[in-house]
Formats: structure tokens, C-alpha cells, sequence
């Protein structure tokens, strides 16, 4: 009787658990495993859109300073637009004439100095060509402003005549406002080349040549230069020049009269000017991010950890180091400094004086 009624009892209340369990147990497995299977491909997910983003604001970046640094308005070097109207060949003159190239290999934005080369270039009867230099064939003379050398220079026939390097002052003729290096990176910066050239060893200005400039001026570094051809009685009339005033036509008779002045602007290029607003940007974050960190363990949301304070030292070291990215390496205490490189490094310090107080003296860090 009592088997029976043990057989009666499993038949009873025993099967039909193990049947709802055999029912809804996979059901119930399946459903956590889409679950799982839905946050695994959110993750995946979230993983190649962070990695196409990336890549896709590194091209726009990248395109951005590529279009902008190479065009109209951001070449290496440019000249203006009368620039080729001025010549031997616009003033008739095809024989006894000097040519003058400059090159503009380098720009000292803290001495306001220019680094020039100038080549002396007679015509084909007054010399003979070669790949560097010419050989003149009479006595010439030639004068280029400059800061310290001698100025004059003499070459009597048969002898070479190769770059003279030169250092220009930049003395500011077009009065730009930021004409300093504590507007950094959007200083600028303007100077005049003077050239003459004379018949004889005597001054040029004795038996003047007629010269004419160009340039063959490659890419400064960091600097982007603006050549233009002009007239000095004109160009520093107090009362200014006319709108009417025949410039070409004037600026070719002083050059036909033994004298070139070519003025030129130098200023920060444009990939320069990136750089040196990522860095400021840079700055900031590191600045704000340990000042929200230590916000956060003041008010018990995070505890003061050792991982924290390495943490908060490793980015005030790298900030100290950061302004060593900035190209053109600006002396210390540009505006630059003044308004982002010295408030972000005074904020960091204090945030890690402050996360260290925070470690040492609170005993209830735990949440």
C-alpha cells in the first residue's frame, strides 16, 4: 500500500514540475542569451563606430590643413599681382641691366630678423652663366641693405659673383599691430629689401644699372611670406598714395634708375596656427579633467586612490612637457602663456596638491 501511494504521489506532483521545467527552461536560457548576445554586438558596435569616427575626423583634420595651407590665401610663398608686369621685358630693356633673386631662407621672430640670400644676376652681355654663378665681364658695383656686412660690394671683371647673405631688420614699414612675437601664433611681421647696381667700382649710385627683382624664395619654416614690388617715394608719401597713382609705371622708372624695393610680410602659417590651438586645447583638458576628479572625491563620489594621484602627477609632468609641441619654439611669456599655458598648469598643480591632501587625511574614502 505504501508503494502504491509513493507511485501515486511522484505520478501525481512530480511529473508535471519536471514537465513545465522541461517546457519553460529553454525558453528562459534563450532569452539570456540574447540578451547577452544583443550587449556583445553593442559593444562591437559601439567599438567600430568610436574607430570610423576617429578615422574620419583624422582625415577632415588632415584635409582641412592640406586645402587651407596650400591655397590662395595659405601658400608657402606669393607675390602680388603686378608682380610680373615690372621687368626688364615690361621697361623695353633687354641689355646692360642687373637682376637681383632673393631667397628668404629663415625669420627670427624674437630679433625681428630676416635671413636673405641675394643673387646678383647681370645680363647675358655683362656676364657669362653658370649653374651658381656668373663671371662678370666689367667692373660692377652692387648695394643691399642689411644689418651689419658691408653693404657695397665690388667685383671687378673676370671675378664670380655668388648669393651675398644678408640679415634684414624687420622695421615694421607697413605698421602691422601685431608685430611682435607675444602675439603668438598670429604675430606678423614686414621689411624692405633695397638693391642697387653701378657701372664701375665706384658707388652704384654713380653710374646706376638698371635692376629689376624676383624671386626663387622656397618655404620657411613655420612662415608664410607675401613679396610685393613697390615705389618708395610713393609707398612712404605722408599723405598716402592715391588711388590713381600709376604704380607699375613708376615702380619700373625707379628701377630703370638703379633702384629696387620689394617690401614683404611674414607671417605664421596656417598649420602653425592648428598646432598651436590643439595644444591650448590640450591644455584645458588636462586642467578641467584633474579639477573635476578632485571635485568628485570632495564630494565622496570617487575615493582618493594611489591610482588617482599617479594619475594627476603623470599629467602635470606631461603638461610641463606639452609646450615643447609648439613649432617655431616661443620664448616664455607670450600671450600664449599668459592666457592658457600658465592659468591650465596652475590649475593642475593645485588639483594634485589638493587629491594628495584628500589621500593622506580622509580615513572615510570607502563608498
Amino acid at each position: 500500500t505504501q508503494q502504491i501511494l509513493v507511485l501515486l504521489f511522484r505520478v501525481r506532483f512530480l511529473a508535471p514540475q519536471r514537465h513545465q521545467a522541461w517546457k519553460w527552461g529553454p525558453h528562459l536560457n534563450s532569452v539570456e542569451t540574447t540578451e547577452k548576445t544583443r550587449r556583445v554586438m553593442g559593444r562591437k558596435m559601439l567599438t567600430v563606430v568610436s574607430a570610423v569616427a576617429f578615422l574620419l575626423m583624422s582625415l577632415i583634420a588632415s584635409a582641412v590643413v592640406l586645402i587651407f595651407d596650400n591655397s590662395s590665401t595659405g601658400a608657402a610663398v606669393q607675390t602680388d599681382e603686378i608682380w610680373s608686369e615690372i621687368s626688364a621685358e615690361a621697361a623695353g630693356i633687354d641689355s646692360e641691366y642687373m637682376n637681383v633673386f632673393y631667397q628668404v631662407t629663415g625669420f627670427d621672430a624674437e630679433r625681428q630678423i630676416a635671413d636673405v640670400t641675394a643673387y646678383f644676376w647681370p645680363s647675358p652681355d655683362l656676364a657669362t652663366y653658370y649653374s651658381s654663378s656668373t663671371i662678370i665681364n666689367t667692373d660692377v658695383s652692387v648695394f643691399v641693405d642689411e644689418v651689419g656686412g658691408a653693404g657695397v660690394y665690388r667685383y671687378s671683371a673676370g671675378s664670380p659673383i655668388g648669393g651675398i647673405v644678408i640679415k634684414v631688420d624687420a622695421t615694421n614699414p607697413y605698421e602691422l599691430t601685431r608685430s611682435i612675437d607675444s602675439n603668438y601664433p598670429f604675430d606678423e611681421y614686414s621689411f624692405v629689401l633695397y638693391a642697387q647696381a653701378g657701372a664701375g667700382m665706384e658707388d652704384p649710385s654713380a653710374a646706376p644699372l638698371p635692376i629689376f627683382e624676383d624671386t626663387y624664395t622656397t618655404a620657411i619654416p613655420g612662415f608664410q611670406l607675401i613679396l610685393h614690388k613697390e615705389h618708395e617715394e610713393s609707398f612712404f608719401d605722408p599723405d598716402g598714395r592715391q588711388p590713381d597713382f600709376p604704380l607699375v609705371e613708376s615702380a619700373i622708372d625707379q628701377r630703370v634708375s638703379g633702384l629696387a624695393m620689394t617690401t614683404a610680410i611674414v607671417r605664421r602659417n596656417f598649420a602653425v596656427k592648428i598646432i598651436a590651438m590643439l595644444v591650448a586645447i590640450f591644455c584645458f583638458i588636462i586642467a578641467l579633467s584633474l579639477f573635476y576628479m578632485t571635485l568628485q572625491i570632495m564630494k565622496r563620489d570617487r575615493p582618493p586612490s594611489m591610482q588617482v594621484l599617479v594619475w594627476a602627477a603623470a599629467n602635470s609632468l606631461g603638461l610641463i612637457q606639452i609646450r615643447d609641441l609648439l613649432p617655431g619654439k616661443p620664448r616664455i611669456g607670450i600671450a600664449f602663456d599668459i592666457y592658457v599655458y600658465f592659468p591650465a598648469l596652475t590649475g593642475t598643480l593645485i588639483s594634485t596638491v589638493a587629491l594628495f591632501v584628500l589621500w593622506t587625511r580622509r580615513e572615510d574614502w570607502q563608498l
